[in-house]
């Protein structure tokens, strides 16, 4: 019998990586459980395993930062409003 333990993150931290701040915004499905180094490599949300079709990095202070994620290319960039 194989036994998978997972460590829970605490609020607020990468749900992937567990050493970051969960700052991504994923849409459509509005879930902010990862970082933006753990984001750049998802195509799908971690939790509810919808497509992304974008990205909302809420670190950009004032402004929300558009990241979008285009087809297998893994291109991400921060657009400032």
């Amino acid at each position: 019998m194989l036994l998978v333990v997972f460590s829970a993150a605490k609020a607020g931290e990468c749900m992937m990586c567990t050493e970051a701040a969960a700052v991504v915004l994923f849409q459509p499905c509005g879930h902010q459980i990862v970082c933006h180094e753990c984001s750049v490599r998802m195509k799908k949300c971690f939790l509810c395993h919808q497509p992304i079709s974008n990205k909302l990095d809420r670190r950009v202070t004032g402004m929300r930062g558009l990241i979008t994620f285009r087809g297998g290319k893994g291109a991400v960039g921060a657009l400032h409003n």
